[in-house]
This record gives structure tokens, sequence and C-alpha cells, in this order.
């Protein structure tokens, strides 16, 4: 008996699992005729089963049909309500359906605020964030329990957070900052007239960066095996170093007098004092330096040696007698000061006592007077001659005293405290423009840990690499990493042949390699692209990095409800300045700006209507007891009330009330006076610049 059941549990279990393979609809769109089908056997079955309560009628609909009894009592329901058959849309269906919303339990947008927050001020503070630790601090800040696929989720659909790899910022600069953002701002006006510069005159634009690659660099992306994801490659080998330049129409690479391409072999490379036309620069690192950064095998010196003696003879060869505009980003090579003697040149607080010394006298001061306070209160002069100038005080001078005569004559040696290579720029400017203009050539530079989106040459170097990373030839020889990365920067049409598997048998791969080689054109159609979303995310300018132009003072609104109309402009109606008007536009007088037309209500004769004429009387008089303007003052007096009332004040908001007041306003956009407003009761003139530095808010807002 016992071995009979077993045989028919065995048999049953069969058969449900043949019903299951058959009947599993899980996630099927079922047509208009099946649903109609199941109705109708539900009918079918309470009329045979008179008896039987609708879920066990449900329950046997499902069964017999395969398919759930959520859905059957669905469309029974709907029968039951409407006489009508439901027909459901498998167009619209789960999570890829446009109409699905991403609701989880518990998420309000109280903690969605949170969790922005959370990772914003751990970045700050220097540490990462990993989902562990999110959920967490999530249940211990909100009791909220969480998955980490649920948590995962909501960071990608609801906070907007991506999982990447993360910028080590030095010091304490904050990419959301304001500073970050008048950073980027600056640099999109600075590049805008550069761009307008090349499109209408001859001016080109070299962008030019440097890069690393080592001989064991391999793509680490792959399909694999699960359990089995090794990649046999080769560890981080030698390092090779890379220099070049890049404009709109391609690398920037010129020819030999026999009318061949300019490329430089390795003992070409090394001598920089021979002019090549090629910029692109190759050598091996140090053989110490495979990991980590790659700038200490770059020098202030190199580079200087690379612009002069590389890239402005190739240059002149592709663009002659054209500008050059360079853009770069913020290494220090880029920026670095040189003394006399071609080294770094460090600040006065920086050097010793004998390098002030030294200094000094190179600059030229044989000898000064200093006052000191004698041990018996005395103030008596002490003159020190250049011999002097390092023996120790009080027989010498103090290291505070040469700092300060070293102040007193700075402004006579500007060249110490101006970068190398815009010395460079002026000294070829000088050469170009036979000493007409010394900044005919400049330099621009991208914001701080912006480069990759702002540089198309950063493209460019991904671009080549990945042809490196990819190709199936071996590159353990430098010889073979420099003809790779060449052929990664310009093109190569070519067929492969190589050999894979071990000893006991070697297969051998062919392949058709057609690599393109960088397309400098779309590189920098895709950086601009980078800049205007820049440019529609702050809010400050609008239109495009190739036609752009200001948005109106966005203060002007909070300026119109804090003042009274009679003495606010009318931004909208304000006259239009033309592109043919010429560059020194006539503004009109504070006077002669238009007043805003208020509309005339109708009376109304009641007690509200008296309170709001009050609370009107009430704001003039304190206005006008703040400021000092009146009904019967003129507005140039206002001007001079106003100017001394923000000075006193320290207020940024009633500074914008000045700037409207006493400022030019045309487009929008608010322009000082031609000539300094004078303070009543003041020596001095105040301008717009020193009224931003007398601001005592934080951020400022004068300008």
């Amino acid at each position: 008996m016992a071995l009979a059941r077993k045989r028919s549990q065995r048999r049953r279990d069969k058969l449900k699992a043949q019903i299951d393979l058959l009947a599993h609809a899980q996630g099927k769109a079922f047509t208009e005729a099946e649903n109609r089908q199941a109705v109708l056997t539900y009918l079918i079955l309470c009329q045979e089963n008179p008896e039987a309560g609708k879920v066990w009628l449900i329950e046997r609909t499902g069964a017999v049909l395969g398919r759930g009894p959520r859905v059957i009592y669905d469309l029974v329901t709907h029968w039951q309500k409407t006489r009508e058959i439901i027909v459901h849309d498998p167009a619209n269906r789960g999570r890829g359906s446009p109409k699905f919303v991403f609701r989880p339990k518990g998420f309000h947008p109280a903690v969605i605020e949170w969790l922005k927050a959370r990772i914003e001020s751990s970045l700050k503070a220097g540490r990462t964030v990993r989902v562990p630790w999110l959920a967490h601090d999530l249940f211990a800040e909100w009791k909220l329990a969480s998955s980490r696929q649920t948590l995962y989720a909501v960071l990608k659909r609801l906070v907007g957070a991506n999982w990447g790899r993360c910028v080590v910022l030095k010091g304490n600069f904050d990419p959301t900052s304001g500073k970050a953002k008048q950073a980027r701002v600056a640099f999109i006006k600075a590049y805008a007239h550069a761009l307008k510069l090349q499109a209408e005159t001859k001016t080109i634009i070299v962008y030019f960066d440097e890069t690393y690659l080592n001989t064991g660099h391999v793509s680490k992306m792959s399909w694999h095996l699960n359990g089995h994801r090794g990649l046999s490659t080769q560890a981080k080998g030698r390092r090779l170093i890379v220099l070049h330049a890049l404009t709109k129409d391609g690398w920037v690479r010129g020819k030999r007098a026999d009318g061949s391409v300019c490329e430089l072999t390795d003992a070409e490379a090394q001598v920089l004092s021979v002019a090549q036309p090629t910029a692109e620069m190759i050598w091996e690192a140090n053989k110490k330096q495979t990991q980590g950064d790659y700038h200490e095998s770059m020098d202030t010196a190199m580079f200087l040696g690379w612009a002069e003696f590389r890239t402005f003879p190739a240059l002149r060869q592709l663009y002659p007698g054209y500008r050059y505009i360079f853009l770069g980003d913020n290494a220090s090579y880029h920026k670095a000061c040189l003394d006399s003697k071609g080294n770094k040149a460090k600040s006065f607080k920086q050097m010793k006592k004998a390098e002030l010394a030294a200094l000094l006298v190179e600059w030229g001061v044989t000898s000064f007077e200093c006052k000191r306070v004698s041990r018996y209160g005395a103030v008596v002069t002490k003159t020190f001659e250049s011999k002097e100038y390092a023996t120790n005080a009080p027989k010498g001078p103090s290291a505070e005293e040469l700092i300060a005569q070293l102040q007193g004559v700075k402004h006579q040696h500007q060249e110490y405290f101006t970068p190398a290579f815009e010395l460079l720029l002026r000294r070829m400017s000088l050469q170009h423009t036979n000493g007409a203009d010394e900044n005919f050539h400049f330099s621009l530079n991208t914001p701080p840990y912006e480069g990759y989106d702002a540089q198309p040459i950063e493209k460019a170097w991904a671009h080549s690499k990945n042809y490196v990373a990819l190709t199936p030839e071996a590159h353990s020889k430098m010889a073979d990493l420099k003809r790779l990365l060449r052929e990664g920067f310009y093109g190569v049409k070519k067929t492969v042949t190589w050999q894979e598997g071990d000893f006991k048998g070697r297969l051998e791969r062919k392949r058709d390699i057609n690599h393109p080689g960088v397309d400098a054109g779309r590189l920098v159609a895709h950086t601009h692209a980078n800049i205007n979303a820049w440019i529609k995310a702050d809010g400050v300018l609008q239109g495009t990095v190739d036609d752009l132009y200001e948005v109106p003072n966005a203060d002007a609104k909070a300026l119109q409800q804090l003042v009274r109309p009679s003495l606010v402009v009318d931004f909208a109606s304000s006259p239009d300045v033309s592109e043919d008007d010429e560059e020194e536009i006539d503004l009109p007088e504070p006077e002669d700006l238009p007043i805003p037309a208020v509309s005339s209500a109708p009376a109304v004769d009641n007690d509200e209507a008296d309170a709001e004429a009050d609370d009107a009387e009430a704001d003039d008089a304190a206005f006008a007891a703040f400021t000092g303007v009146g009904d019967d003052m003129d507005v140039d007096y206002a001007d001079e009330q106003m100017w001394a009332r923000c000075d006193s004040s320290g207020c940024n908001k009633w500074r914008l009330l000045c700037r409207a007041l006493t400022g030019r306003q045309a487009n929008g956009k608010f322009y000082c006076r031609n000539t300094p407003v004078a303070r009543p009761g003041k020596d001095s003139a105040i301008t717009c610049e020193d009224d931003c530095d007398d601001c005592s808010m934080s951020p400022c807002t004068c300008e």
C-alpha cells in the first residue's frame, strides 16, 4: 500500500509539472478573445455548480485556463459591472513603461533630500559613499529599513546619483560652490570671445594637454563566464609621457623641408633647442615612475621648450600670420613663474633670508633705511648696505624688513610675478607684430577640475588610448607602444595577424583594422555641447557658446519689490541696443529712464482700501527715513544720499539699490558710471570695484 501511494504521488507530481509547464502564463498579454473565453468558462462553472462559492469558482477557472486567480477575478468583476471585456495593453506594462512611476515605500521627499545632503557632505569631508553605509545611516536617522537593491534603485532613479570614479580635489575647492560657478562663467565668456575671434579674424584656438600611457595598457571591460573573471595580462610596465596640441582642423603637425610629415625620432625628440614643425612630443618617463601622477616627469622648462621650438614652428607653417589662442588646464607648469636663473619663483614668505637678500641686490637695491624702536622707546633710523643684508639682526636687517623693501619695489619687476608661458607669448607677440602688440597671442585656462568637459583634446586621448587597449598586437616594447599610439592619433588601415593558445596547439588569428584616427571637428562640437549644458544649468548666461548673451539682472524683481515704483527702472521697457550700434553707447541719464506705468484700479470705498493706502504711506516714509530721499528731492541728490547710506550700512540689498539708482542700464544689464560717484564726507570716490572690495557681505552681489 505504501509503495502504491508513493507511485501515485510521483505520478501526480509529474502531471502537475507538465500542467505548470503548459499553463504558466506569467507576463503574457492575452487577447480580447482569450479574456472572453475566461469569463465564459467562469459562467459555465457557475451554471454547473450553483452551490459553489465565488472563490472556488475563480480558482477552478484559473486552474482550467492556466491563469492566475487575481486576473480572473478582475475580468469577472468588470464584466458583472459593465458587461465589457477588459483588454490589456502590453505596450505600457512594467518598469519599462513610460507611465511607470517608481514609488518605494517610505522614501518620501524629505528622505530623498536627506540622501542628497548626506552624499554631498560625505564627499566634502573626503569620505566615499557606499550603499551599505547609506542603508545603515538611513535606518539610524529615519528608522527606514531598505534592501541594497531598493536603495540602489532609489539612488539612481530618485536621487539622481551615479556610481563612478570621483575626482580627488585639492585644498578646499568645492565644484558646487559659487566660486566654481563664477570660474565656469568667466571661462565661458572668455572662450566665447575666442571663438568669435576665430570665426571673424585670422585666429586659431590651440588645445594642448599632456597624458601618459603604460606598456601594459589593456581594456578591462569584457564578456566573461560566471566565476571566471580573470584577465591574463602583464603588470604595468614602462611609461610614455605624451604632449600634443590640437586645433579644429586636426593635430598640429607640419612637414619637413622634403615634404614628408614631421615625425621625430627618439634622438630628435630629446633636443628641445632645435625647432621642429610638430607639436607631438613623446618621451619615456623615469623608470621609477610607473604608478600615480605623471607630472613629476614634466616641468616648466620642458613645457616652454615644447611651446617655443615645437608648437610655434608648426603653427607658423600651418597657419601663417594667424593669432594663436592657447587653451590648457591648470597644471602647475602651465602657470609657473621663473626667476632669473630659470628656477621656480618663490613667494617672499617661502624664501630664506639669504634668498631675500640676493633678490633685493638683484633688483638693484644697494642700500635702504628703516626705522626701529630702541630699548628706551626712541625711534631711530637705521641704514643698511647690500653687504649687510645677510647679517643677522640687530646688526643686519630682519627678514620682515627685507620683505618690506621687496614689497616696495616689486611693481618695477612684474616679470618675476608673471607666468613664464605668458612671458613667452608676449615675446612671440612682439616678434609677430614688430613690437606693436605684446598681447597678440594669449592663453586661456579651463575651470578647475572641469578640464575633461572643456577640452577637446581630452577626448582625443581617450580615442587613441582605446585603440591601443583594444588592439590584438603586443605592445610590451616601447617602440611598439609609440607606433600604436601614433596610429591611434592619425589613423591606420591594415591587417593584423597574431597567435593564440599554448604550446600544445597555437591558432593563428587575423583581423582587418580600419581605424579612422581623431576627428577634431567632432570632438570640438562635443565639447561645445558640454559647455552649452553648463550655460543652461548655471542660469547666468543664455544662448550657446557660439552665440552667447547674458541673462538680464536677476535682482531686478527684488529691487522692484524693495523700493517704491517711482524710483525703479522698468527693465522690460528699457531702450534696446542693436548689434549695429557702436560699442560706446550713449546711455540715458537716471532722470530720463522710463518709469513703469501703473495701471489704475477701480476705486473701492472700504476699510481694506484705506488700510492698504496707510501701508503704502508707511512704506514711503520708511524708505525716505532710511535714504533721506523724499518727493521734493531731485535724483542727483538722491544718488549722493544713497551712496552715503550704502557706504555706512554695509548691506548688499541696499548696495544693489544704489546700483539701480546711480548706474546706467541697457539691455537689462547694469553699467557703472563713466566717472566715479563722489561719496559725501569722503576724500576719495567710490567705483564698482571699490564697492565690491568694501562689501561686508559674503558672497558679494554688488556686480
